[in-house]
């Protein structure tokens, strides 16, 4: 594949070349390449995003729904099934948050 096949697959339908769709294309094909299975690649991103919209909004749930566009109840769940705790991250914010966006 040349590169510019790669960018032309990597291009959000009817938009210019993106870098941050082409970051995720890429991070994608990493975590193919390494084995990592579908579940396990959807679950690490799930986990990963939901971090930084919890950091961005002060690790507040109320407003962390809102921007994920869910609600409360899902989001409450969701972090318990990836086992996010919020109340620790709240607790030890700069060494929790490193340790989860590490694991």
């Amino acid at each position: 594949m040349t590169n510019r096949q790669f960018n032309q697959s990597t291009e959000a339908p009817g938009s210019a070349p993106d870098l941050p769709w082409v970051h995720c294309a890429l991070v994608a094909r990493d975590m193919r390449l390494s084995g990592i299975s579908y579940a396990e690649a959807l679950r690490a991103f799930q986990r990963r995003y939901i971090i930084e919209v919890l950091a961005a909004e002060g690790f507040h749930l109320g407003r962390t729904s809102r921007q994920l566009g869910v609600h409360p109840n899902t989001l409450t769940r969701t972090t318990h099934d990836l086992r996010i705790n919020v109340g620790e991250i709240r607790k030890n914010r700069p060494e929790v948050i490193r340790a989860l966006l590490t694991a």
